[in-house]
């Protein structure tokens, strides 16, 4: 999968709520899937709602395709906005509506049916918008790519399934959001399986409670918010200053960025120093000003326009944790620090001024004894980032690692952790630097 970069909520009836949609930015965004055991090939059906935010451009929305990139059975809006539902062979499609999807503000409830047992031609493959079924084409050759019995693209055991993009080049991305994605493998249904009028008079989303089939699943797309405080997102580099980047599952507190695509500084970000100050993690120098992270959001947050974080083409991930909703001023021990803290996950961010003497004692605001623990002086352009790891300290209190070396656990008598372990309120370290 390569990562969505963002998401929207969104409701249906009283009692049944869709809470989380994907959203596909319409660049190098797209879910795949690479079967580890083939389905029915005759008989399925595939429901989605689908809400458009580009028009006038093909975008792909499920495919699949063999290791030679022959298409089977795929399903996009044409540069005309005409649903078409095509196929490898065929290549303009098998269907292709005379109805336009132009409309960005519409959710879109489209299910796809295909049914090869069937002896009537037209109802070996059938689609539905929104409850109806679409029974005007502008294409229909479903009697010239559809036998009787035929045996589709779709649930190969070797082919990619992908949604949201083309599969055998990279283009056709899809520019929208996606909710309630149903695949039922083996079983022909109708799109009241999956929505219904309800009271509203209007097409909206019902939970499916049948069966999947072999290789069949549901995409509800929620974010789990059960990640123990602790997501990670990618996407790809499109150089424009305040892109948003979503799909956390909380508002982050700490962010730790690195290029996939290239090799670049790996930058650290967090709410308590504020946005556009980094570190890098892989060099000793001090803290810096980039165009990185620009502000922390509810679900995620936005990038500049720079090479640190957004360079047109690269690749990122970014490892993002929950660190609380607010700062606090802590006294425990020698020196007073400022500590944003999520005492749920067991995780903090903590600044404090040094004052040079050996052996201080500063708070960490965790109410238990943290078992990871990243130090850096953040004003000197030569210092380390000192590690202390529960299984190090095991063999020794003062027992480092580096993180921007690959040196070996080290220790000396001038040791980082000031010989003491940490507890329920603070941590120690030697020779606290001052400014």
């Amino acid at each position: 999968m390569s990562g969505p970069v963002g998401s929207s909520t969104w409701f249906g009836k009283p009692g049944y709520n869709v809470d989380q949609t994907l959203r596909f930015d319409g660049t190098d965004n797209y879910l795949y899937r690479v079967l580890t055991t083939a389905g029915n090939r005759r008989t399925h059906t595939i429901s989605a709602w689908i809400k458009r935010s580009k028009i006038t451009t093909q975008q792909y929305f499920w495919t699949a395709s063999d290791a030679s990139g022959n298409m089977d059975l795929t399903s996009y809006f044409s540069a005309a906005d005409t649903l078409v539902v095509g196929d490898g062979i065929q290549g303009g499609g098998l269907l292709q509506t005379t109805q336009k999807f132009r409309d960005v503000g519409a959710w879109y409830h489209i299910v796809w049916v295909l049914d090869s047992t069937q002896s009537t031609v037209n109802n070996r493959l059938k689609i539905y918008v929104n409850g109806a079924q679409v029974t005007d084409f502008v294409v229909n050759k479903i009697a010239d790519g559809i036998d009787q019995n035929q045996e589709m693209g779709w649930n190969i055991a070797t082919n990619e399934h992908r949604i949201g993009r083309r599969t055998f080049n990279n283009s056709s991305y899809l520019a929208g959001y996606l909710a309630e994605f149903n695949f039922v493998d083996g079983i022909a249904l109708s799109p009241s399986d999956f929505g219904t009028t309800g009271d509203y008079e209007a097409w909206i989303p019902k939970l499916y409670a049948g069966a999947y089939g072999t290789t069949g699943f549901y995409l509800p797309f929620n974010n789990d918010y059960a990640v123990e405080g602790f997501s990670t997102v990618t996407y790809k580099g499109n150089a424009t200053a305040g892109r948003y980047i979503g799909g956390t599952g909380f508002k982050p507190g700490w962010i730790w960025n690195a290029t996939r695509s290239a090799s670049q500084n790996r930058f650290l970000y967090d709410v308590l120093r504020g946005v556009d100050k980094d570190l890098r993690s892989n060099q000793d120098s001090d803290e810096g000003s980039s165009d990185g992270v620009k502000s922390f959001e509810d679900d995620g947050f936005t990038v500049g326009s720079g090479n640190d974080s957004n360079e047109n083409g690269k690749t990122y991930v970014n490892w993002c944790w929950d660190m609380g909703s607010s700062n606090a001023n802590n006294t425990a021990g020698n020196i007073d620090s400022v500590v944003r803290a999520n005492t749920t996950y067991g995780q903090s961010v903590v600044t404090f001024t040094g004052d040079g003497q050996a052996g201080q004692a500063v708070g960490h605001g965790l109410g238990v004894a943290p078992k990871f623990i990243i130090l850096k002086n953040r004003d000197d352009d030569s210092t380390d980032w000192f590690v202390s790891h529960a299984t190090v300290r095991a063999v020794g209190a003062n027992k480092y690692l580096l993180l921007n070396t690959t040196a070996a656990q080290a220790e000396n008598s001038d040791g980082a952790w000031a010989g003491s372990l940490p507890n329920t309120t603070v941590f120690y370290c030697t020779r606290c630097w001052s400014n």
